[in-house]
């Protein structure tokens, strides 16, 4: 009765998950009780269907489409377990997606061995998460050293090792849109640790109650370290769906170069839940952005934000600090310290406009949240956040 239902392709939810799931039950009746007559039919069956779906979860690079690591993780689960079964022995294309989707996963651990908190992932640790085998040092799960450029999943990841062999850096960045399932409006966001510590972090994620004030913000623009357009939100409709943003990613000398580049057509009021937008709410605008990262892992990191439009826009470029980051300001510039009294992290040196304004946020709550994450999808907890302004056409 199982294998008759599962093999009428109609009543397959392949635009989700769950179907496969659905034809990874009908792969191991098929493979299991070969004796019964539908056996070799149902194996064809559910071999196309696993193939044609991972092929739309999975980009060619291996780094699955819904933006959020810890989905990574889930749907290469997955594919590890079908693989260890040889229940897809003899699909070379099979095999090669699952092995590229492997590889991906170990990219996106961070020196504290967390996931990579973009889209709906929690800051959680990454054995917590997998049942298959990432790159380790040292006993300790972490990213390969080196630069990952994945060209169609439109991510960037490089990472470095200290003298004793120990993960120490790690700048992560992401410029991709291909599905709306768990992606925030996050465009061009970043993630950076030195030393062993987070610097910047992204907000992580929250309840699926999409209403929810907290849930609201997290999913925002200004909860990102990115460029917030007029208060609003970047448009995650369908239709604005652009793959990639990132030109290229490059190593030049001892930096690591990264250039993105996206024209903005909508933009979505932040005011209202995520799954009640609607095309008549959309914000049309004209404008081309552009953001370039220059990384020396031990000394800097560059942020060029170039935005332009035949109108007036105010921009507010977002930093977001590690909750056990403080931040004090001297003479125009913004000294970061593990603590209030300890020696100095880093330094932002806000280089343009020649006088910029800037806010910094903390646990704020009115007019509209700022200066929050969340560590465990469940509670807010209180972080520095500090925002530079400027408004123009260019």
């Amino acid at each position: 009765i199982h294998m008759h239902e599962l093999m009428q392709e109609n009543k397959i939810a392949t635009h989700s998950n769950h179907g496969l799931f659905q034809m990874a039950g009908l792969i191991a009746l098929s493979c299991s009780l070969p004796f019964l007559s539908l056996a070799d039919e149902g194996k064809k069956i559910a071999t196309k269907l696993i193939k044609q779906m991972l092929s739309e979860h999975f980009a060619g690079d291996g780094l699955h489409k819904e933006h959020s690591p810890v989905y990574h993780h889930y749907m290469t689960n997955y594919v590890s377990i079908l693989l260890d079964s040889g229940f897809m022995d003899g699909s070379d294309d099979f095999i090669n997606l699952a092995q590229n989707a492997l590889d991906a996963a170990s990219w996106l651990c961070q020196p504290d061995e967390n996931i990579l908190p973009f889209g709906d992932t929690p800051p959680v640790h990454t054995e917590r998460r997998v049942n298959f085998s990432v790159h380790k040092m040292n006993s300790k799960p972490c990213a390969p050293a080196g630069l990952k450029y994945f060209d169609e999943g439109g991510l960037v990841i490089h990472s470095s090792y200290n003298d004793d062999g120990v993960s120490s850096g790690y700048l992560a960045f992401s410029a991709a849109f291909h599905s709306r399932q768990h992606k925030h409006a996050d465009d061009f966001n970043f993630q950076l640790f030195h030393d062993g510590q987070g610097i910047f972090t992204d907000a992580g994620t929250f309840t699926y109650q999409y209403d929810l004030e907290e849930r609201m913000f997290i999913e925002s623009t200004r909860s990102h370290n990115t460029v917030e357009i007029d208060g609003n939100n970047y448009s995650r409709y369908l239709k604005d769906a652009y793959g990639s943003a990132i030109n290229f990613a490059v190593e030049v000398g001892n930096c690591i170069v990264i250039d993105s580049e996206i024209s903005r057509k909508r933009l979505v009021p932040a005011d209202i839940p995520n799954n009640k937008i609607k095309m008549d709410v959309a914000i049309d605008v004209d404008i081309v952005q552009r953001r370039m990262l220059v990384y020396h892992p031990d000394r800097f990191l560059l942020i060029f934000d170039h935005l332009k439009s035949d109108e007036n826009h105010d921009y507010t470029q977002w930093l977001h600090l590690y909750p056990n980051q403080h931040i004090r300001e001297e003479n125009g510039k913004m000294l970061i310290s593990k603590g209030q009294k300890k020696r100095i992290t880093a330094i932002i040196h806000p280089i343009l406009p020649e006088q910029p304004k800037y806010s910094m946020f903390y646990g704020n709550n009115k007019p509209r949240l700022q200066g929050w994450m969340s560590e465990n999808g469940h509670a807010l907890k209180e972080t520095n956040s500090i925002g530079i302004g400027a408004k123009g056409k260019d």
